[in-house]
C-alpha cells in the first residue's frame, strides 16, 4: 500500500523509500523471521530500525501519512504506541500472517 502511494505520487524514479521484499532478499544480521515480526526500514546512513521508529520514518515519506507521523513522533503518544505496536499489533499481524501462509500451502496440496 506505501509503495503504491508512494509511487504514484514521486514516480518510482523520485522515490526516496526502496521497498525490498523480504521473501527474497533478507538483511544481513537478520533472519526472515525476524524481519517478518516488525516492520523495519533502513535509513540513509545504514542503520536499521524496527517497529514504531520504522513507522515514524515511512509516513514522512509517505503522501498523507505527514501528519500521522508527527502525531505519533509525539512523547506521550509514541510510548503509548511502542507498547501497544510491541505487545498487541505486531504479535497479532505475525500471527495471522502465518495463518494466511499454512492456509496457502493447504490449499497448494
Amino acid at each position: 500500500m506505501y509503495k503504491k502511494l508512494v509511487t504514484q505520487k514521486k514516480g518510482v524514479k523520485d522515490s526516496p523509500l526502496d521497498f525490498v521484499d523480504i521473501s527474497v532478499s533478507v538483511t544481513e544480521g537478520f533472519s526472515q523471521e525476524d524481519m517478518l515480526k516488525r516492520l523495519h526500514a533502513k535509513l540513509p546512513n545504514g542503520e536499521i530500525i524496527s517497529g514504531v521508529p520504522a513507522f515514524i520514518t515511512l509516513w514522512r515519506q509517505v503522501p498523507g501519512f505527514k501528519g500521522l507521523a508527527f502525531l505519533i513522533n509525539l512523547p506521550f503518544i509514541k510510548h503509548l504506541a511502542v507498547k501497544v505496536y510491541d505487545h498487541i499489533l505486531a504479535p497479532t499481524l505475525y500471527k495471522r500472517y502465518m495463518r494466511s501462509i499454512k492456509n496457502r500451502k493447504q490449499c497448494d496440496i
